[in-house]
C-alpha cells in the first residue's frame, strides 16, 4: 500500500497534531509501509518526508487574507490564517496526490475541509481516512470516507462509551501512541539542571498551547497561586507548550501572580520533552475536554504522576496513572495537590502501573498495528466496491 500522512504546520506549529504526523510516518516506515508524510516548511529530514511550502498561519500576510476573507471565505476553504496555510499547502498536495497513492490519513481537520470539497469535485479520488483529534462534531465526520476515534468515548464534555458492537464499520477507535522508548525516565536532578530550573522545589508542569480556550492555562495559574500561598514548600510551576495570541496576556499574569516561581518554556522540541516531564514532580492537564491528551501518556511513561479532568476518555486514558478531579470547579486543583504534597492523595502510589499501561496499551508498535489492519480493511473495502461498480 501506498498512504500519504499530510500537515500543514509541519515544522513551524508544534502541537499534538503536528508530532501525530511524525510519528505515525515514521512507525509505519518502520513496518515497510510506503508512506509519504507531506510537511508545510523544514528541511527534510528522512527520505521518506517532502516539503511543499506554505503560507504560514503566523505570517502577517496570512492574517491578513484570513482577515479579508472571513465572510464567506470557508466556501472556498478561506476565511482564518490556518485555513490559508491549509489552502495552499493543499492545492499543492492535491497534485501529489494523483501519483498513485492508496489513501490518505490526517488528523488536520482544515486540510481535511479543503480535500473534501477537491473530493467532491472530482479534484482526487482515494480515501480519506479523518482521525478525530480536534473533535469534529458529527455533521463534519459524516462527510467522510473513514473516521478514527481516539478512546472507546464520544467527543462530548458529557461523554459515554461508544457500543464497539454497533459502530458504523467506516469508524475505527484506535488510540495516538508514543515512542515509550524516548519518553522514558530520565534523571531528575540532571533534568532540571539542564532546564535551569529549581532542584530543590516541587515542580507542577502543565503542557499545551498557551491559551485560555481549551487548555485553560488562566485557570492552572490561578489554582497554582492560591496553592503557593498557602503552602509553606517550595514550589515551581512550568507552563510550557506553543504560543498562541493570548501567551503574553497569560505570562503577565503568570509573573504577577506568581513572580520567580513561574517558568514560561515555549516550543520546546519533542525530542527534549522526556526531560522536561522527568524535572516534575507532577503534571497538570487543565482541559474539561480532549480528543486524546498525548501529554497524559508521555507524562505517565516518564514515570510522573497526572492530575486530569474526570471525563470518561480521561479516565479510560490514564485509569491509576494518576488522578482524576472536577477540574471545572475552583479549588479542586489546589486541593489535590495540597494533599499530594502531604503524601495523602490516592492514587499517586501506582504511578509505577502508569508507565505500564502505556507500553501495553499506547505503545508505537501495539497501535502501528491497529492502524495498518485499519488500513487492509479500508483497501479491502475499496476493492470490493470498484469490482461491484
Amino acid at each position: 500500500m501506498k498512504v500519504a500522512i499530510a500537515a500543514s504546520g509541519l515544522s513551524h506549529i508544534t502541537r499534538g497534531m503536528e508530532g501525530w504526523s511524525v510519528d505515525i510516518a515514521q512507525g509505519l516506515y518502520a513496518k515497510g509501509v510506503d508512506v509519504t508524510l507531506f510537511k508545510g516548511s523544514g528541511e527534510i529530514i528522512n527520505e521518506y518526508e517532502k516539503v511543499l511550502p506554505t503560507l504560514k498561519r503566523n505570517a502577517l500576510f496570512a492574517r491578513l487574507i484570513g482577515t479579508i476573507t472571513a465572510r464567506g471565505g470557508w466556501r472556498i476553504g478561506l476565511g482564518s490564517a490556518p485555513a490559508i496555510e491549509a489552502f495552499v499547502f493543499g492545492i499543492q498536495l492535491l497534485w501529489h496526490l494523483r501519483d498513485g497513492y492508496d489513501l490518505l490519513h490526517i488528523k488536520q481537520a482544515s486540510l481535511a475541509a479543503f480535500l473534501l470539497r477537491a473530493k467532491k469535485r472530482g479534484l482526487i479520488n482515494i480515501p480519506i481516512a479523518l482521525s478525530n483529534g480536534q473533535i469534529a462534531n458529527e455533521e463534519f465526520l459524516s462527510n467522510f470516507d473513514y473516521v478514527q476515534h481516539l478512546t472507546p468515548c464520544l467527543e462530548r464534555i458529557d461523554s459515554t462509551d461508544i457500543d464497539l458492537e454497533t459502530i458504523p464499520e467506516n469508524r475505527f477507535v484506535i488510540p495516538n501512541f508514543i515512542d515509550t522508548d524516548l519518553f522514558s525516565p530520565q534523571d531528575k536532578r540532571q533534568s532540571r539542571q539542564h532546564l535551569g530550573l529549581p532542584h530543590d522545589a516541587v515542580i507542577v508542569l502543565t503542557a499545551g498551547a498557551v491559551k485560555k480556550y481549551h487548555k485553560r492555562m488562566d485557570y492552572f495559574i490561578e489554582e497554582m497561586s492560591e496553592l503557593k500561598n498557602t503552602t509553606n514548600i517550595p514550589l515551581h510551576f512550568v507552563v510550557a507548550g506553543a504560543r498562541d495570541t493570548e501567551s503574553r496576556e497569560l505570562m503577565e499574569m503568570g509573573y504577577e501572580r506568581l513572580g520567580d516561581n513561574i517558568s514560561f518554556l515555549f516550543d520546546v522540541p519533542r525530542g527534549k520533552m522526556p526531560v522536561l516531564y522527568s524535572a516534575a514532580d507532577v503534571f497538570v492537564l487543565c482541559s474539561l475536554l480532549e480528543a486524546f491528551g498525548t501529554v497524559l501518556i508521555e507524562a505517565m511513561s516518564c514515570n510522573i504522576p497526572v492530575i486530569c479532568h474526570d471525563h470518561a476518555s480521561f479516565q479510560w486514558i490514564v485509569q491509576d496513572g494518576g488522578v482524576h478531579i472536577d477540574m471545572a470547579k475552583k479549588g479542586a486543583l489546589v486541593d489535590t495537590l495540597q494533599d499530594f504534597l502531604s503524601h495523602n492523595t490516592p492514587g499517586f502510589d501506582k504511578i509505577r502501573s502508569g508507565r505500564q499501561r502505556v507500553i501495553d496499551k499506547f505503545s508505537q508498535d501495539v497501535v502501528i498495528s491497529q492502524i495498518m489492519e485499519m488500513y487492509e480493511t479500508i483497501l479491502n473495502k475499496r476493492s470490493i466496491s470498484e469490482k461491484i461498480s
